[in-house]
Order: C-alpha cells, then sequence, then structure tokens
C-alpha cells in the first residue's frame, strides 16, 4: 500500500525551528529548567504537528534540553524503518547557555 499524500517535509522543518526559536531564544538555561519550559514547548510543537499528518502518518517527536558545559553529548534511537515512505528531521537550536534538540520521526503506517 502507498500513501495517498506524504507530509511536507519543508513546512514540518519550519514549524520546527520556528517554534523552538521562540520558545528558546529569550530565556536562559535556568528559567528554562525551572518554568518547565521543555514540556510546553513539546505539547506546543505536538499540537502544531499534528494538524499537519496526513492520514496514515504518525510521529514521533523527541525533544531535548541541555545545559552545555565544555562536554560532549551523543543522540541517537533506531527502529524498524521504511526508506520509501518514513522520514526524520532534527532542529538543533544552540545560545550560550542552553542546547535544544527537536527530533521528528515521521512513520507511515499501512
Amino acid at each position: 500500500m502507498e500513501p495517498d499524500k506524504k507530509p511536507n517535509v519543508a513546512d514540518l522543518k519550519l514549524i520546527l525551528r520556528e517554534t523552538v526559536q521562540q520558545c528558546s531564544e529569550k530565556i536562559n538555561w535556568q528559567e528554562f529548567h525551572k518554568t518547565k519550559a521543555l514540556l510546553r514547548l513539546n505539547n506546543l510543537l505536538h499540537r502544531k504537528l499534528k494538524t499537519m499528518m496526513p492520514n496514515r502518518y504518525r510521529f514521533v517527536l523527541q525533544v531535548m534540553a541541555f545545559q552545555p558545559d565544555e562536554q560532549d553529548t551523543k543522540l541517537s534511537s533506531s527502529f524498524l524503518w521504511n526508506g520509501a515512505h518514513d522520514s526524520y528531521l532534527t532542529y538543533k537550536f544552540e545560545k550560550f547557555d542552553l542546547t535544544v534538540v527537536a527530533i521528528l520521526h515521521l512513520i507511515y503506517t499501512e
């Protein structure tokens, strides 16, 4: 079975970028952590992305926040993948005391 319509990756990437930037650029790590901004950001992204998913597509969204302090960070994830229909997007926002990474997996369900 082939999808009738695929997600518009460019629009989804724009939503990730704009939403993460708007929620992160005017706040420092301490405020981000204390005000539970990560939870609000995740919920906001879910609401926006859900409206853009074509029928039979599901998504998994991972949003992580770090306080960079001269350390290395490595992120990875894996699962069954159909290269013809499934896809993923990432967006990384960085400033001096806050790094936010959003990973969006797009999965077609037959």
